[in-house]
């Protein structure tokens, strides 16, 4: 009869142990822990908006094909009493052209307009890469604080044992019991959330990442990045930020020139072939069969030169404009680079004293709140409010190496160290 139960029981541990696994793959199909350097080239392959931008570079690059925009050829024909009583035909052709200059103009343009969509599409890189390093030290963040809020559920779940525990030997008041619980509860209610955060970062994770397979970032510890973060004055104008402005610039000038084209006389050819019967100047008589041709050199001079000129000054001042707002946006990015350092050291000052001293602290806090609340030395009031603490501790350090990484992750931005 024992062994019976012993199979039986040995048969439905099998079945539940089937039943988890079953649970656990459907759970982990299609997911895959991924590292930083691995989800940048996923999203430069599938991240729709660098698609998008590679698409419009691919666009600027067959616009430059358009630059020979010579104007369609005129075919004509003409029949009737034109020449004389008898009925004559006329064919002819023509053809109008700018000057060569005007074409390499309009190249010159866009070929600009080209380098412009390339600076667009590595701006989108280097923001798109800086979202990815935001959501790593995001979600390295929170998985910090919920491996520190379960050790705490762990030590207030056991307070809650012990105090349940003295209550019914008589030996403390429900007051003590009802503290434990919240104590919990409140522990269990911040790790929820903290995983309701995290289910959102994961979300957006993906959603730039636009990939079949569900990613979840690579977190082995929430640590002080070790990014290149200097710079000098002449590399601020290799950030993709910069180097549009100065494309904007060049752009400009070369729509300019463009303008300045409409000063330029333009050129028409045009040949006609007719035929003239009856008798001719010459005293021959020629009829239908006999053909004379002709050809037309024309010069089209732009007389009226008011708004074209209007529009080449206009065009002078947004050059202006545009430098002006160039030297405008270096010393932004500078300022912010000096701020973002200060605060960066601030930081770090802090992490250091917290490293050497807070921390042990916050440990020596715990162990002897546990040790004193288990011998009696101490009442629950002052074990909650002494644990607590250490708590505050260990959280403000986990913060301030996540603001610290922020800021050495922006300045890696800013610097363009990518």
């Amino acid at each position: 009869m024992n062994n019976i139960s012993i199979k039986q029981n040995v048969t439905f541990l099998q079945i539940l142990i089937l039943i988890i696994l079953v649970i656990f793959n459907h759970v982990l199909i299609g997911q895959e822990v991924i590292y930083l350097e691995r989800a940048i080239e996923v999203a430069e392959s599938n991240n729709l908006r660098l698609k998008s931008e590679k698409l419009k570079l691919a666009y600027a690059e067959e616009l430059k094909f358009t630059a020979m925009d010579i104007a369609p050829t005129d075919f004509n024909a003409e029949i009737g009493q034109f020449n004389s009583a008898f009925f004559d035909s006329k064919i002819g052709i023509a053809q109008s052209f700018q000057l060569p200059v005007v074409y390499q103009r309009k190249k010159k343009l866009l070929s600009e307009n080209v380098k412009s969509a390339s600076f667009n599409f590595l701006l989108s890189a280097s923001e798109i890469r800086q979202q990815l390093d935001i959501i790593f030290n995001q979600y390295a963040h929170l998985k910090e604080k919920e491996t520190l809020l379960m050790r705490h559920d762990s030590l207030y779940g056991q307070f809650l044992i012990t105090t349940v525990t003295r209550l019914e030997k008589g030996e403390t008041d429900i007051l003590e019991r009802v503290t434990a619980e919240h104590q919990k509860n409140s522990i269990t209610m911040q790790l929820q959330q903290i995983r309701n955060d995290m289910k959102v970062i994961l979300m957006e994770f993906n959603l730039i990442l636009n990939d079949a397979t569900y990613f979840i970032p690579d977190s082995d510890g929430l640590r002080l990045l070790k990014y290149n973060i200097f710079y000098d004055s002449s590399s601020l104008y290799r950030h993709p930020l910069m180097q549009i402005s100065l494309q904007k610039i060049q752009t400009a000038k070369a729509a300019t020139n463009v303008l300045k084209s409409a000063l330029l006389p333009g050129i028409s050819l045009a040949y006609n072939n007719l035929s003239i019967r009856g008798l001719g100047a010459d005293n021959n008589s020629y009829n239908a069969a006999d053909r004379f041709s002709s050809v037309q050199l024309g010069v089209a001079m732009p007389i009226f030169r008011k708004s074209i000129k209007a529009d080449i000054n206009a065009s002078g001042i947004n050059e202006s404009i545009l430098s002006t707002q160039l030297e405008e946006q270096y010393n932004d990015l500078k300022s912010t680079i000096n701020q973002r350092y200060q605060t960066l050291h601030q930081h770090q000052d802090q992490i250091i004293y917290f490293e050497k001293t807070a921390l042990k602290n916050a440990e020596l806090i715990r162990n002897t709140a546990d040790q004193k609340f288990k011998n009696g030395l101490i009442n629950y009031l002052e074990f909650v409010l002494l644990v607590n603490q250490a708590i505050s501790i260990e959280n403000e350090y986990i913060d301030l190496i996540k603001a610290a990484n922020d800021q050495i992750i922006s300045l890696h931005y800013l610097t363009n160290n990518y």
